[in-house]
């Protein structure tokens, strides 16, 4: 059995050109990934755990005045 594309399946083509091109059914489609990632296409990233352990030491360092403490 040949099928007609190696990326899509039989039942998701509508038609097949003689040039090759391939016309899908309404609705089909593929997740296609960036290659080049630019930074401002990046949503910011925040470590909200890392943030409050940094507020935690610094409570603990210049309110309490204690150096080492252990997490409860």
């Amino acid at each position: 059995m040949q099928t007609k594309s190696k990326h899509f399946k039989d039942h998701e083509i509508k038609g097949v050109l003689p040039d090759g091109s391939i016309y899908l059914k309404d609705g089909v489609t593929r997740k296609r990934y960036n290659d080049s990632i630019q930074p401002e296409d990046l949503d910011p990233q925040i470590n909200y755990a890392l943030i409050n352990f940094e507020k935690a030491e610094k409570y603990y360092k210049y309110v309490e005045g204690m150096e080492d403490y252990e997490r409860d």
